[in-house]
């Protein structure tokens, strides 16, 4: 039997899933670049389109809105993403809030709440501490972020306020590509973004992407450590990858409880595994521990 549950949910990118009121929301980077829609599913394998629930109109965004995460708390909904201004051609990182997963969702403030000047940043996760601290994981985009020449997407983390209004002081460095898998998409432009952070005994997981999303061989990794905060330590192999006839380009991935207290990971894939492109389709399977070890089931 398949491992892969592939989704009817194709031309779309990063999607991430929550189980709320007997149903699962699925967000992603939707092929209209200028807003985010939600698919809602019973079934957790056919979804349909619930509509809008972030536009530009209620955004400080104007275009490219990526990578939408979504998380409840005290009762309100909170849409992490990152949106392109015209006004300086960048990528900035943004929390909207809905008192519902189907939005409307309206940005916290007028002004993105990380803009690092000159700078790109992308794909927004938020994770909650036990203490209650929150925290903002994100990747430093290669389109503007150049190390010795290269082109290097690098994940950071910097801490929020309460109400995921501001960040607290200044970017913590994570991760950049080091392993030789990561670097199969060229000399020139490297990548390690996409993260997001389980806790399980202690330990901190994150999994990120690297290779460049539209190849065969963007893949899962992931770092471990016991401080949110790092040194994190690197897997010498990623977590999930190219499967020669099944699976091409698996990556950008998150992680949701299912309506059974089950631990999944959604992910795309390309859609036409032979023409790697822009085009993707959500995917789900199992993911658990097993002697400290995250397994993302998958083959």
């Amino acid at each position: 039997m398949d491992k892969i549950i592939q989704t009817n949910i194709t031309n779309i990118g990063d999607p991430m899933i929550m189980y709320e009121n007997d149903t699962y929301f699925l967000y992603c980077t939707y092929y209209k670049g200028d807003c985010f829609h939600v698919f809602t599913s019973k079934d957790c394998i056919n979804f349909v389109d619930a509509g809008t629930c972030l536009s530009n109109e209620n955004s400080f965004g104007d275009t490219n809105f990526w990578a939408p995460e979504v998380i409840k708390y005290d009762e309100m909904y909170y849409l992490f993403y990152s949106a392109r201004t015209k006004s300086d051609d960048l990528m900035h990182i943004q929390v909207a809030k809905s008192k519902s997963p189907i939005g409307p969702f309206k940005d916290v403030s007028k002004k993105p709440i990380l803009n690092i000047e000159g700078k790109s940043t992308i794909d927004a996760s938020c994770f909650i501490d036990d203490d209650n601290q929150k925290y903002l994981f994100f990747s430093m985009d290669c389109s503007t972020n150049v190390i010795d020449g290269v082109h290097t997407s690098q994940i950071y983390v910097i801490k929020l306020n309460d109400d995921f209004t501001k960040v607290i002081g200044d970017p913590i460095f994570i991760s950049t590509p080091t392993e030789e898998y990561e670097n199969k998409s060229g000399p020139l432009w490297k990548w390690n973004e996409g993260p997001f952070v389980l806790k399980n005994n202690g330990m901190y997981y994150l999994t990120y992407s690297t290779n460049f999303y539209a190849s065969k061989d963007y893949s899962i990794g992931c770092l471990i450590s016991n401080n949110i905060l790092g040194p994190y330590k690197k897997e010498n192999k990623p977590l999930v990858k190219y499967i020669d006839g099944k699976i091409s380009g698996p990556g950008h991935n998150a992680f949701f409880i299912d309506k059974n207290g089950d631990l999944k990971c959604s992910f795309h894939i390309h859609t036409d595994i032979n023409n790697p492109s822009g085009d993707r389709r959500a995917c789900i399977c199992n993911a658990y521990f097993k002697k400290n070890k995250l397994i993302i089931d998958y083959k």
